[in-house]
Order: structure tokens, then sequence, then C-alpha cells
């Protein structure tokens, strides 16, 4: 099982930056932010369903619950096989650098070293919160385990997909005009769900812990649009492919985020306390790099 994890991992990992690529090639300018947004929503609807996978695999068995959506998603890929073509047009405007070149291109936009710092910190808090959420509720709430696998799956996929089509309207609209809105957006809601930790982890309550993390989740999740519009936006076309892999890999600082808070854990109450003041520290350190990035963009 490990290393057929490891194979599936690996195919993975060339998702990514293959579609960023892609929507930066078919997609215009004025448009992107919002289809950056309508991709991540598979990212929450996968997550959503991820939080029921426990009732499912109760129900049906874990290899059937595996064996049932990787037979759905042959679907998606078949189209994508076959309907979507190359923009011929783009490709030809396309010249090939060598990988060097593309790094040494890359690495000399200081609004794409800004990007990379703030993603690293945001995805190091949300794997944190991701992997240890399930463990504080059954901890602190043990009577509503079925009840917050419900409400997790609703808050990840109708927040999930609200943060983000509201970030990318918001920055198709706005983002041409005052350039700087694509750090300075997700910098600003990052500050202003700082507060909802608190309520999450410190209420006391379990409905009003799910409401802290709902609208944490709404305002802390419009990050990635308006992060992935920069990259197509900033960087030239030749570069994207290598610069979506960079920006991939920030997601590799992300799994330590999970094993400081196993580190610090006791298997007791305290666990809230560990996550308050992580996810506290990172959307406060990840807000600073955020408004960098947007400033760097004006000054550019």
């Amino acid at each position: 099982m490990f290393l057929v994890r490891i194979v599936l991992g690996s195919g993975e990992a060339f998702l990514n930056p293959a579609c960023y690529s892609m929507i930066a090639d078919l997609v215009s300018d004025q448009h992107r932010t919002k289809a950056n947004a309508l991709y991540s929503w598979s990212v929450y609807f996968g997550y959503g369903f991820a939080s029921l996978s426990i009732l499912m695999a109760t129900s049906f068995g874990w290899r059937n619950v595996c064996i049932a959506f990787n037979l759905i998603a042959t679907i998606p890929l078949l189209l994508l096989i076959f309907i979507v073509k190359d923009n011929s047009r783009t490709h030809q405007q396309k010249v090939k650098l060598p990988l060097m070149a593309s790094l040494q291109s890359i690495l000399q936009s200081k609004p794409f070293i800004l990007l990379l710092i703030a993603s690293s910190v945001r995805f190091f808090s949300g794997f944190a919160l991701a992997e240890y959420l399930p463990i504080f509720f059954k901890r602190t709430y043990p009577t509503n385990q079925e009840t917050f696998a419900s409400i997790n799956f609703s808050i990840v996929v109708f927040c999930g997909v609200a943060s983000t089509t509201l970030s990318g309207y918001f920055c198709d609209k706005y983002g041409r005009k005052y350039q700087g809105i694509y750090g300075y957006f997700p910098a600003g809601m990052l500050i202003l769900a700082i507060p909802c930790m608190f309520l999450l982890f410190k209420s006391g309550s379990f409905y009003l812990s799910a409401l802290g993390l709902g609208v944490g989740y709404f305002l802390s999740e419009t990050w990635i649009p308006p992060i992935v519009a920069t990259i197509q936006h900033q960087l030239p076309a030749q570069t994207q492919g290598v610069a979506f892999s960079l920006y991939s890999a920030t997601s590799l600082i992300g799994n330590f985020g999970p094993a400081v808070i196993g580190w610090f854990d006791k298997g007791d109450s305290t666990l809230g306390d560990h996550l308050l003041f992580l996810m506290s520290i990172c959307y406060f350190v990840s807000a600073i790099f955020f408004a960098l990035m947007g400033k760097s963009i004006l000054i550019k």
C-alpha cells in the first residue's frame, strides 16, 4: 500500500502545473482569476467528500469506496483527453527555454519569491488544521462526531466554493486597475480569519466552534485564485510550467505542519491551544508576505 501511495502521489504531482498552464493558455486575462477559482472548486469537493469518506467506509468498506471514486474520476479524465484541444496560437508564441534559463528568469521575480514564502506558510497551517481538526472535535465534543462529519463536509464544499468564487470575481473586476489587489486581498482576508480561530478553538460550544470554522474557512481560502493569477500574469508563458511546479512544491513544506503539532500534542485538551497558536501566527505571517507581494506588483 505504501508503494502504491507513492506512485499515486507521483502521478498527482503533474496535475496542478499542467492545469494552471492550460488555464493561462486558454482563458483571457480578464477572466483568468475566475477560471482559477472554478478549478479550485474540485479541491473543495474532494476535501468535502473526504470528510464523508469515514461514514462511507463504515457502510461500504474502504476498498469499495476507493474503487468507486477512482472509477468516477475516469469520466472527467476521458473528457479532458478527447474534448480539450491544444491552443495552437498560444503554442506557436511560446519559445522553449532550458530549465536553468527558466529558473533564472523565475527567481528574478520579486512577487514570485514573496508568493512562494507566503504560500509555504499558508500550506503549513492548512495541512496542520486538516490533519488535526477532526481530532480536536473528537476530543472536545465526543458526542457530536457524525454531526461534525456532515457539517465539515458542508463547510469545506460550500464555504470553499463561495470563497474562491468571490475571490476570483473580485480580483478579475478590480485587478486590472489595482494590480496590488492580488496580494492585498488575501492578506486582508487572512487577518480577518484570525478572530475566527479563537471562536473555533476557545468557544466551548460545538456549534459556535463550527461557526468559527465556517467563517474562518470562507475568509482564509480566498488566496489561491489571485496567487495563481499572479504567476500567470507576472511570468513569461514559456516559464510557467516550471513556475507552477515550484509553487506546487511549497505544499511539501506544508507537510511539516502536522508533524509540528504532533510533536507538541500530548493527547489531551491542549491540542486546541497548539492549533490556535499555529493558525494565528501562520495567518499573520502569510498576510504580511501576501501584502508585500501586492506592494511589489505595484512597484513593478
